[in-house]
């Protein structure tokens, strides 16, 4: 499932400036780092250079290459993601 906006929010609320946030993170399907902004916009949030996934109280991180490739979660990482909490 893609992040919701209470995570943003919260991402953006523990950044200094409270106006954008990073998240460093390891892509989840080619496994290469990947910082994605987050950015407090008019109309809510914007990513820049991936996209952010959020899995129960984890959040994860795909680059944008992947993205274009398959930009949904893969659902047996999902549910594997899920038996182990």
């Amino acid at each position: 499932m893609l992040i919701g906006l209470n995570r943003l929010k919260k991402i953006i609320d523990d950044t200094i400036e409270g106006e954008t946030g990073i998240i460093h993170n390891k892509c989840i399907d080619c496994g290469f780092p990947v910082e994605v902004e987050v950015h407090k916009t008019s109309g809510g949030f914007g990513l820049l250079r991936g996209v952010l996934y959020e899995v129960k109280d984890r959040v994860y991180a795909k680059c944008l290459d992947c993205c274009k490739n398959n930009p949904k979660l893969n659902h047996e990482f999902e549910s594997q993601e899920a038996a182990n909490l």
